[in-house]
């Protein structure tokens, strides 16, 4: 499930690009910008789990370059601000819920524990946006 997590993860840096690319009209920089934040604030999160999770486990895992290839990429396609922002609080909601999985397992370390607090607090303050600029 570390694994998914870390394909989840590189999927929806995946859709913010998309939806940063696809911005358009007249609130374009307000969209670019959102979309670039979110990205920003979890792209490092993959390696993170590659060294606490799979480092310590001496096993390692580089994801598919075909991140669309996993059931989290085959969401609607992005065609605009708009639609990025749907696709992608979908993809956040389905990660969020994968992350309290982890999290319940019972054998984690500290150390898993807080990187998944981690990721936790930070794709739910992009949910909170992403939610407050769909309404």
């Amino acid at each position: 499930m570390w694994k998914d997590l870390i394909v989840n993860l590189c999927a929806i840096c995946d859709m913010c690009e998309d939806a940063h690319l696809n911005a358009r009209g007249e609130s374009f920089y307000g969209q670019h910008k959102m979309f670039e934040d979110i990205s920003d604030s979890i792209h490092n999160f993959p390696d993170a789990i590659q060294e606490i999770y799979f480092g310590a486990r001496a096993l390692s895992f580089v994801p598919s370059a075909d991140i669309r290839t996993a059931e989290i990429g085959k969401l609607k396609p992005i065609k605009d601000g708009k639609s990025g922002a749907k696709v992608i609080k979908d993809a956040i909601i389905e990660t969020l819920d994968l992350v309290k999985t982890l999290d319940s397992e019972e054998d984690s370390t500290v150390g898993e524990r807080d990187l998944l607090s981690q990721i936790a607090g930070a794709l739910q303050q992009k949910l909170y946006f992403l939610q407050s600029f769909l309404r």
